[in-house]
């Protein structure tokens, strides 16, 4: 397994909107093979941040999705919305 985890700091006056555009990705990203599970979760302490983590079954399948119509979508979505992107990628030990 492969965590990708896409680290945000979004503008306030954008965070509805960028709210609604992971919203409406994540029912698309649900359906790409390969993805076991997705989550998006706000900071506590700085309501601007946000963390989408990914978890993705085998590299190919995370190298398709890298290339897909979908993430360049999202890379759009939080280039208009977003200060900061940080994209960290950890494979997982499988037990």
């Amino acid at each position: 397994m492969i965590m990708m985890k896409v680290i945000v700091t979004v503008k306030p006056s954008k965070q509805m909107e960028f709210l609604q555009t992971v919203r409406s990705l994540i029912c698309d990203q649900h359906r790409q093979t390969g993805l076991s599970r997705t989550s998006l979760v706000q900071d506590g302490k700085d309501k601007t941040s946000f963390s989408m983590v990914y978890l993705w079954e085998s590299q190919t399948y995370l190298d398709l999705y890298l290339g897909s119509e979908t993430f360049k979508v999202l890379l759009g979505a939080i280039k208009v919305l977003c200060y900061n992107l940080e994209i960290i990628y950890e494979p997982i030990p499988e037990e």
